[in-house]
């Protein structure tokens, strides 16, 4: 607990451990990347690998490559 990052991003539905956070290139956390198959009232907290994998890809689909790219540089300009 000593080491975790104090701002209020790092904790979006409680301070519970462990969780998994998916962060943008940027270092932005993106919420909305959760465990669908989780506990609806942990939904960072993932049980198995398999969990982990499927919340990778859809983080890499949404935070990586021409996608991620075209979203935010809309965003700025």
């Amino acid at each position: 607990d000593d080491e975790e990052p104090k701002d209020e991003a790092f904790s979006p539905d409680g301070g519970y451990i462990p969780r998994i956070l998916f962060m943008d290139p940027s270092g932005k956390v993106h919420p909305e990347i959760i465990n669908e198959k989780g506990n609806p009232s942990y939904k960072y907290f993932y049980t198995n690998a398999d969990q982990v994998v499927q919340g990778m890809k859809e983080a890499q689909e949404k935070l990586t490559g021409d996608a991620f790219k075209q979203k935010h540089l809309g965003d700025e300009l």
